[in-house]
Order: structure tokens, then sequence, then C-alpha cells
């Protein structure tokens, strides 16, 4: 039984968002409540089609980058911009790049922080 590779042009499209999120004192686990919150603002199904996921996690400057399906970005965007609360701790969530590689987003990220 071989397997074959799928190739890239059939690949599923991702799209990276760096996220700042300002709070006075997080949840310790604010990452996994940012997506979680994303996804009850997109909904059951968009959050199904969207499939997010938290890529890589700055703790000390409280920024992360979630990976997103490319044809759900600005729904992704609009849902954790408009996220007010984690665990009744208000917060106040930013978008601040987005990009179709992880790398721009890094470079981004350690070139103003």
């Amino acid at each position: 039984m071989t397997t074959s590779r799928i190739k890239p042009s059939q690949r599923e499209r991702k799209r990276y968002v760096l996220v700042s999120v300002d709070a006075s004192n997080p949840p310790a686990d604010y990452p996994d409540r940012i997506v979680e919150a994303a996804e009850r603002k997109l909904g059951l199904l968009d959050a199904a089609k969207a499939s997010v996921f938290t890529a890589k996690t700055y703790r000390n400057t409280r920024h992360l980058i979630l990976r997103v399906a490319n044809s759900h970005v600005e729904e992704l965007i609009k849902a954790v911009n408009g996220i007010e609360h984690l665990d009744d701790v208000p917060v106040d969530t930013e978008t601040c790049i987005m990009s179709g590689t992880i790398k721009q987003v890094k470079d981004w990220y350690h070139a103003r922080y």
C-alpha cells in the first residue's frame, strides 16, 4: 500500500494572524481561551470551516499567532476584535498583521518587540 503526497496546489491555504492581548491579569491559559472565544463568535459551522489553531505564543508580551483557513480570515479578525472578556476579566484584543507565511509574521513581530 503506497501513500502519495498531496500536491501543494491541492493543499488548503492558510493565513497567519498576529493578535495582541491587553489585559491587567489574563488567565494563565489565555491563548486557548482566545481561540475558544473566537470560535464561539464564529459559530459552530464557520468555526469548523475556519479551523483556527494557535501556531505560536509570546507570553512575555502577550501576543499570539493564530493559523486560519484562507477563506475565513476576515471573519476571524472580526471575531477576535470583538472579544471583550475572558473569565470575567476585561481584555482588549487587536489584530496586528496577517500574512500567508508564519515567517513573515515572526519577522514583523521581532522587528517591533
